[in-house]
């Protein structure tokens, strides 16, 4: 009885942390009583904080714009002249690629992530297997 409430528990406490992170709280929960708390929460650590959210598509951003060379405020990447400070600005034809270039970077450090989880939960398996 003891250990049942303990795995509730602690299940409970996954799906608040995964509600924290921006995740589904509920999905969380229910996939912590079914694997391990402890499990779900190495899973839910290695995955990315959905909770930080990126800033509105109204406001300039590394993604969006880029600096200029002398006042070092966004300006569009097509841009011929800063609106800021009238100097001269060359226009960015790479700024697209490379920001696609960024996104697949942090994809896959996501996914590098994720499998070095993976890889800890089955090297914690194996080692209970032997030592049992």
């Amino acid at each position: 009885m003891g250990l049942a409430l303990f795995w509730i528990g602690f299940a409970i406490a996954v799906g608040v942390l995964a509600s924290n992170r921006g995740r589904n709280g509920l999905g969380w929960f229910l996939l912590a009583c079914i694997i391990s708390p402890l499990l779900a929460i190495i899973f839910l650590l290695v995955t990315k904080n959905q909770a930080e959210l990126p800033p509105p598509s109204y406001m300039p951003s590394q993604d969006t714009h880029v600096r200029c060379k002398e006042c070092a405020e966004f300006i569009l990447p097509q841009a011929l002249k800063c609106k800021h400070c009238g100097a001269q600005a060359h226009p960015d034809p790479l700024h697209g690629q490379r920001v696609i270039e960024q996104k697949s970077a942090s994809k896959n450090e996501e996914t590098k992530n994720l499998l070095i989880g993976i890889g800890f939960i089955v090297a914690l398996i194996v080692l209970a297997k032997i030592f049992s």
